[in-house]
Order: C-alpha cells, then sequence, then structure tokens
C-alpha cells in the first residue's frame, strides 16, 4: 500500500472512530461509496446507506427505484448510497452494524449521542423523529375514531420540539422521555459527546469542547479530501465518476 493510501486510511478511521465504540476496528476495505443516476439525485432516496453482514449470501443487489439500477450488496461490507450521503455520522452508522448493532432504533439514538455538529445533529434528530412517526401511525392505526383528533394534536406538538419551533427544554424533556432508558443503557459504551450534552442541558468539560473542535477541523478536511478524489475520478473516467452531485 502506498503511503498516500494509508494516510487515506487513516484520515477515514479518524473521522469514523468518534461515532464507534471503544475498540471497534474500522476497515477501510470494507467501505462501499455508490453513486446515483442524476434523477435520482435530483428527487432524492430515502435510503443513505445498508451494511450487509460477513456470512451473507454471495451476489445479492438491492434495486434502485424506478428500474434505474441496482446496487451489489456484497458480505461483509458498509454501503453509501450517494456521495452527498459520505458522512462520518452516516459511515459510522453503517459500520457500527458490522460491530452487532442489529436494532435500528437503538443506532439511531447513538447517533443522537455522538454527534458531534450541527450537522450531525440535524441528521440524528430528523432520524428520531421519523422513529417516532412510525409509532405514532402505529397508535393512530388502532386507535378509535374519537381518540385520534388528540393523537394528531399531540403528533403536531411533537414534530414542532423536532423542527426547532419549540422550546429547546421541551425537546430535552421529549428526547429523555421517549430515549431515555436507551441513553442510559449506552452510556458507558458510547460516551455522551459535548453537543449532545449541551443538548440535554449537561455541562461539557474543557477537554470535551477542544476535541468538538478537532473534529470539525477533520470533517472539514475529509469533506475536501473526499471531493477531490471524486473530481480525479471523473476527470481521468473511472467507474461511478459521473455521479458527483452537484451540491457535494
Amino acid at each position: 500500500m502506498k503511503a498516500s493510501e494509508q494516510m487515506a486510511d487513516i484520515e477515514f478511521q479518524m473521522g469514523v472512530s468518534p461515532y464507534m465504540p471503544k475498540g471497534a476496528k474500522i476497515d477501510p476495505s470494507k467501505f462501499r461509496l455508490h453513486g446515483l443516476p442524476k434523477s435520482l439525485r435530483e428527487t432524492g432516496l430515502n435510503m443513505k446507506g445498508f451494511s450487509v453482514p460477513e456470512g451473507a449470501r454471495e451476489g445479492r443487489t438491492l434495486d434502485l427505484p424506478r428500474g434505474q439500477g441496482k446496487i451489489p450488496a456484497d458480505p461483509g461490507t458498509v454501503n453509501i448510497v450517494g456521495a452527498s450521503n459520505a458522512t462520518n455520522r452516516v459511515i459510522g452508522h453503517e459500520y457500527r452494524h458490522q460491530e452487532g448493532i442489529g436494532e435500528e432504533s437503538i443506532n439511531r439514538v447513538i447517533d443522537l449521542m455522538r454527534v458531534q455538529n450541527k450537522d450531525d445533529l440535524d441528521g440524528a434528530l430528523y432520524f428520531l423523529h421519523d422513529l417516532e412517526y412510525r409509532d405514532f401511525m402505529r397508535n393512530f392505526s388502532f386507535a378509535k375514531p374519537e381518540e385520534r383528533a388528540n393523537l394528531q394534536k399531540e403528533w403536531k406538538e411533537v414534530t414542532n420540539l423536532y423542527e426547532g419551533k419549540g422550546s429547546k427544554e421541551a425537546l430535552r424533556k421529549r428526547i429523555d422521555k421517549v430515549f431515555g432508558g436507551t441513553i442510559a443503557y449506552l452510556n458507558k459504551a458510547y460516551q455522551p459527546s459535548p453537543l449532545f450534552k449541551d443538548l440535554m442541558g449537561i455541562k461539557p468539560t474543557k477537554e470535551e469542547k477542544k476535541s468538538a473542535k478537532r473534529m470539525d477541523k477533520i470533517t472539514d478536511k475529509q469533506k475536501k479530501s473526499m471531493k477531490k478524489s471524486l473530481l480525479d475520478a471523473q476527470k481521468f473516467g473511472r467507474k461511478g465518476a459521473s455521479l458527483l452531485p452537484d451540491a457535494f
């Protein structure tokens, strides 16, 4: 392996490690970045990534919507769909599935506990909101007609909290009410980040504040490095290079 490739692997591991449990293996060779056709980049795709466990059946693929292609799902790989989704948070989320975090709801709570910047926080809250939406729809479908109006009213209030239209204290209480038990269970393996502590009203230490600033620098450097790699691939005509998103 060339020295430049080794350095790239080290930077990759440094970027992903804050989202992983202590001692986790971050093998860059497992990582796969799948480009999207321009039409899907413009309309959006709910799936950001997926993880395939070791020992899974060979030759499996995932179909893209409207017959616009297939994505290989090779055993023992971490897959990101669309270059704009190749963030440390999303990559770390999928690598944690390789570490045995099978339940998606738990993995999403870890996303929140380990947020390193505002983009992480916005993304983590979006997917916790999605978890609550699934519960709401399940409860709504079984509710009596006279109960549904109150459920809809409550759901509107919950949505406002996640969208930043309520007070920070109210959002904090909601997260503690719904996910507090899971957070307490995960607290030792996934030490809460300074930004999560701030969200939950816990004062971070000086060292944690310094760590957050270092993480911001690593994230910015990774974004620039990945964009350069994709643009170089595009320039030299390598497979998938034309799939660089306009806004990346």
